[in-house]
């Protein structure tokens, strides 16, 4: 799949290979581990963006975050990240792929 790739470097916390081996797949190693660069572009970037330009109710408790799968582990990363957590009330995690980390 074209987006195994950049679903790593976005939403895995950080660097590792897959612990199930994925047979034929690329490697992930050299492109996971950015998910804090990813929830810094959502707080800093992309939430502001969309409150600008849409009718939002731009406040924290009004915010949530959601992510299955390689997302639940970003969501969870994001969860901690100062970022993110100052930005999102809720956090709903989908099984989340743990056990990168």
């Amino acid at each position: 799949d074209d987006l195994r790739l950049t679903r790593a470097r976005d939403y895995l916390p950080t660097q590792a290979e897959s612990p199930w081996g994925a047979p034929g797949a690329l490697p992930l190693k050299d492109v996971s581990g950015h998910a804090t660069t990813f929830c810094r572009f959502l707080a800093s970037e992309l939430v502001p963006y969309v409150d600008r330009n849409f009718r939002t109710s731009a406040t924290k408790g009004s915010r949530a975050l959601i992510g299955k799968s390689f997302g639940g582990s970003g969501v969870a990363h994001a969860m901690f990240e100062e970022h993110c957590a100052g930005c999102f009330q809720y956090f709903l995690l989908g099984s989340p792929s743990l056990a990168w980390d």
